[in-house]
């Protein structure tokens, strides 16, 4: 394994905002996607057009991948070094 590679041990859950939990299932969920789509294209990722759940970031020699699925978040990515 490269000395750069760093594996997360930890489970993290996240829970909806205040105030999306009561609503109508399908509301929420559009509700969340679209508060998270915001913030997270804000902090600097790219929404892919062909898979409007995966969000990449491209920075200095890291790549970081974000992508959504259900219930879940997959977040992953890798440092580049020269």
């Amino acid at each position: 394994m490269p000395s750069s590679m760093v594996i997360c041990t930890k489970v993290v859950y996240m829970e909806p905002p205040p105030g999306l939990r009561r609503q109508g299932e399908n509301t929420a969920s559009k509700n969340w996607f679209s508060k998270f789509s915001g913030a997270i294209q804000q902090a600097g990722f790219h929404q892919s057009k062909v898979d409007y759940l995966l969000f990449t970031k491209v920075r200095n020699n890291s790549f970081t991948v974000v992508l959504i699925y259900v219930d879940e978040i997959l977040l992953t990515g890798m440092i580049c070094k020269k």
